[in-house]
């Protein structure tokens, strides 16, 4: 059709993620098998740095030569082992780790990116070569044909998967390469083909179409909104999902595409939050159907006991895992119209003051009043002990309001119920550290009161090159209050000896709330299950909705985990006072207690 690429225009377009190549030189390194095989086997693994830096060197070298397809097929396929070996221990030393990493840990996350990255550009040259120089698969050479082009759809999206679990955006190319490869596998009508059975004894049954949706279907759920703990799991959930993903080609904007998340082949992106609304005109649209997956994970979830907390999922290639129910449903949520945004974002140019987590956000609110103090104030007995509750990891000096930092954040857009801001690095090249899920507090830089600060929480960040920090912000409240907060036994008439922690309470985000209920902020180490808590708050100088002095509560409903702190659902605090018909002799009773 007049307009839209031919096979050999797709074909041409794999040269885009292949390097300037040559002719070996006498004396370069033997590429057989055999060769390969004993330059591996004699790789130093006992001396990480020797073993990287060998592996790394020959992965380029390789790319940038001109070798047979099917040597260069054989040499990747018994390199693929000391990567993965390498990566492990990389991977090791980074997990758990806060962000942006330390250079130290950056590089060896980089590593691991860097590798995936070089064995996709040695398998697209394969599958390249193969199809040379008439753009089609020789007689008796479509496996190999598979062979390449399912490796390279599966390193370069692990590729991206390593870019993920760094926080990091792609690399430039790798979304362009793997849309490439996909197209010319579907011309070549080998998308569907299994690996096994092709002559070289290697083969899971895995297929291109999967590979590529697996890519497609991990983008399309905003993996930077997951923390770095879910992630992992979260890969591996796609990985198992990924078979009931189907895709469409289209040669023009479809005129219905209800139900279809569209990708467009032609830009160095994939789905997700990257996807426009604006429909474009140009061929090379895939459309992602998620139809068939959402109805498995429907009628897989509707077999369940009532009291199950995990759902088996099973798949034929990737076997069985058992997932976390949280999980599965902010899945479901991201690939529905419940995961749509309900409130226009608008441009912004100002900028904010923030501090993250929740124990620097309750100091500032505090006024830098040192915790003990605080605490003993608001609940009138001297002998209370501070217990030094959640503290972030970043936040470790020897003064405490030393380690309280307050970066300004640079807003991109916001809505009724949140920012997109940018955290710049610092004058002596420092940058935030954060997390997704941390607790952020904020208020406009000219703003001098401590009364003002919003309260909001990390829905999902970015880290770019340069160490700049983009994330998402949920707005929580537009006014908090620090209190001084525990659990209570409910199986005993005495309060136990158990010290307060630092709370955050917050005003309802929609007016019409404030006379139903509030929230609270505490650290995860307050015991969630309980259904009584005790609340110690101070005289709000604006004069807010909640009175100075200590009350139970009962009833506390768990709203929200994010790993450092709790979100509770609290009855409103004035309705406690009222039900108790005497709110003053009900907060003397809980001073005496406290």
């Amino acid at each position: 059709m007049s307009g839209f690429p031919s096979m050999n225009d797709l074909y041409r377009r794999l040269l885009r993620a292949i390097p300037r190549r040559s002719s070996p030189d006498d004396g370069a390194p033997a590429t057989d098998a055999r060769s390969v095989r004993s330059w591996a086997a004699s790789l130093p693994m006992a001396s990480f740095a020797a073993s990287t830096s060998l592996l790394q060197e020959r992965l380029r070298w390789m790319n940038q030569a001109r070798i047979g397809p099917g040597e260069r097929l054989e040499a990747l396929e018994i390199l693929r082992e000391p990567v993965a070996q390498l990566s492990a221990v990389a991977e090791k030393q980074v997990i758990g780790a806060t962000f942006p990493l330390s250079p130290q840990k950056a590089e060896l996350g980089s590593l691991t990116e860097g590798f995936q990255y070089e064995l996709a550009i040695g398998y697209i040259e394969a599958l390249y070569d193969l199809c040379a120089p008439k753009a089609a698969v020789p007689m008796f050479k479509s496996g190999s044909a598979v062979l390449a082009a399912v490796r390279a759809l599966e390193h370069g999206g692990a590729c991206l998967q390593k870019a993920y679990l760094l926080y990091h955006t792609p690399p430039a190319g790798v979304w362009q390469a793997l849309h490439d490869v996909y197209r010319v596998v579907v011309d070549l009508n080998i998308e569907n083909r299994p690996l096994g059975g092709i002559g070289m004894g290697i083969g899971n049954g895995q297929r291109a179409q999967p590979a590529y949706a697996h890519a497609l279907l991990l983008a399309l759920i905003d993996p930077y909104s997951y923390t770095f703990r879910e992630l992992p799991e979260i890969i591996e959930i796609t990985r198992i999902l990924e078979e009931y993903c189907d895709l469409r080609l289209f040669k023009s904007v479809p005129s219905d595409y209800d139900g279809l998340r569209l990708v467009d082949t032609n830009a160095d992106s994939g789905p997700g939050y990257m996807i426009t609304t604006g429909e474009s005109h140009r061929e090379g649209l895939i459309g992602i159907d998620t139809g068939r997956l959402l109805a498995y994970i429907e009628g897989e979830l509707a077999a369940l006991p009532e009291s199950a907390p995990t759902l088996e999922l099973r798949s034929r290639n990737n076997g069985t895992r058992t997932v976390e129910l949280g999980l599965i449903r902010s899945l479901i949520a991201s690939l529905t119209a419940e995961h749509a945004r309900r409130y226009e974002r608008l441009d912004s140019e100002h900028a904010l003051e923030t501090v993250i987590g929740l124990h620097d956000l309750h100091c500032v609110l505090a006024g830098n009043e040192e915790f003990t103090s605080f605490a003993q104030r608001v609940s009138g007995n001297a002998d209370i002990v501070d217990v030094g509750d959640s503290v972030a990891s970043w936040a470790m000096a020897v003064n405490e309001h030393a380690r309280v930092l307050r970066p300004s954040a640079s807003v991109l857009d916001q809505s009724l119920r949140g920012y997109r801001l940018m955290w710049d690095c610092g004058p002596g090249g420092e940058t935030v550290r954060a997390k997704v899920g941390e607790v952020v507090g904020l208020r406009l830089i000219s703003d001098g009161t401590s009364a003002n600060w919003m309260v909001g929480t990390i829905r999902w960040m970015r880290i770019d090159d340069l160490g700049k920090v983009e994330a998402g912000i949920e707005l929580l409240s537009r006014r908090a209050l620090p209190v001084a907060t525990r659990a209570i036994d409910k199986n005993t008439k005495l309060a136990p000896a158990k010290p307060p922690v630092r709370g955050i309470l917050l005003a309802p985000l929609r007016s019409g709330d404030s006379g139903a209920y509030t929230t609270l902020l505490a650290p995860a180490l307050l015991d969630s299950a309980t259904s009584r808590i005790e609340i110690a708050s101070p005289q709000d100088p604006a004069r807010w909705w909640v009175d100075a002095g200590v009350r139970r509560i009962e009833a506390a409903g768990d709203l929200d985990r994010a790993g450092t702190y709790v979100h509770f659902r609290v009855p409103s605090l004035r309705a406690a006072d009222d039900a108790r018909g005497q709110g003053h002799a009900a907060r003397a009773a809980g001073t005496a207690a406290f």
